[in-house]
């Protein structure tokens, strides 16, 4: 009874997706070919849970007993079901039965149970291969302000000949930030599978390359490629730059007002990571010492009276510095109007 009970739970469930079936539709447990003259499709259903006790009847059964029902239990675990959909007379398929063959097709593929790959998807699919990709950087470390190039060289795995010629190849950049690959440029591979793109890093960070694919070759990329940004005078001379108009103020370190001490020890620290004394005297004891003639912008100078500091800036080049010079004045780019000075290189 428990077979039989299940069996109908199971009709019923097929007579509300598809009302328009035969109502002679016959529900089996075993696949097999519909015989010669016997119009109808066999349409593949998920099976039931391992184990579950199912009533179903072979062909030969179900004709014994002269109806779609049955007293025979079988275990169905892993068995699938296939709803054989036939006219009980004999000779030809019937149109309804071809209507519903349309139909129990289309059920089953929306239920994702049938499941095709297009042929000409499979054929690109299979002629593509992942092409050998190489990336490489021209320096791995670069002083702030300066440059560097990433290259690509793009070849055939099968041949070791270049591949990809007029491809699109796009540089990306690691974003700390996102946490994400941020397209920067594009360029198309030059005949013999090579392009490089010009970088210029404000900070230490990774590139790749991707080749984004064609007929022949599948999309594919690079390694990460780091490039490692040291402190350099131009970055201390670009962020002495930004505060050009600061007012002076007395003990004041910034960022809103400067002293001359604290407005050098202000830029060294945000543009290198240097810690400076909040002292002019003591600054002159800092970094390296250099001659004026070999003085290049972005280095620490000190105005001395005898041999003790007392005034700091940031030269600028052609005997000029920035700095915060006294009460009632602001930062700015300056003459040196003293012979008595000493140079250190701090970065």
């Amino acid at each position: 009874m428990a077979g039989r009970a299940a069996l109908r739970g199971h009709r019923a469930a097929w007579d509300t997706l598809n009302p328009a079936h035969p109502r002679d539709a016959v529900l089996t447990s075993q696949p097999r070919q519909t015989r010669a003259g016997m119009g109808g499709i066999r349409v593949a259903t998920p099976p039931p849970a391992a184990g579950a006790d199912v009533g179903c009847r072979t062909g030969a059964a179900n004709r014994r007993a002269g109806t779609p029902g049955g007293s025979r239990r079988r275990r169905a675990g892993g068995i699938p079901y296939v709803l054989e959909l036939r006219s009980r007379r004999s000779g030809r398929p019937t149109a309804r039965a071809g209507r519903i063959a349309a139909t129990t097709a289309a059920a089953c593929l929306c239920a994702g149970q049938l499941v095709a790959t297009s042929p000409a998807r499979a054929a690109e699919s299979a002629a593509a291969v992942r092409p050998a990709i190489t990336g490489s950087v021209s320096r791995q470390s670069v002083p702030w302000g300066s440059g560097a190039a990433v290259r690509v060289a793009v070849k055939d795995p099968r041949t070791g000949k270049p591949a990809g010629a007029r491809t699109v190849v796009a540089l990306e950049e690691w974003s700390a930030a996102s946490r994400t690959w941020k397209r920067k440029a594009t360029k198309r591979l030059y005949g013999n599978g090579y392009n490089w793109f010009a970088v210029k890093p404000l900070a230490t960070t990774s590139y790749r390359i991707v080749f984004t694919g064609d007929a022949s070759y599948r999309r594919y990329w690079t390694s990460p490629m780091w490039i490692t940004v040291t402190p350099s005078g131009a970055k201390v001379l670009a962020e002495a730059k930004r505060h050009v108009g600061r007012p002076y103020r007395s003990g004041a370190a910034g960022p809103t007002a400067f002293d001359c001490s604290g407005y050098t020890m202000y830029v060294y620290r945000k543009a290198a990571g240097k810690k400076l004394p909040h002292k002019a005297n003591s600054q002159q004891r800092y970094g390296r010492a250099v001659s004026k003639s070999a003085a290049r912008p972005g280095d620490l100078i000190v105005v001395r009276s005898g041999s003790y500091g007392t005034h700091a800036g940031i030269y600028a080049g052609g005997g000029y510095m920035y700095d915060s010079p006294r009460p009632g004045t602001r930062v700015g780019k300056h003459k040196i109007w003293s012979r008595n000075y000493v140079v250190r290189r701090i970065v």
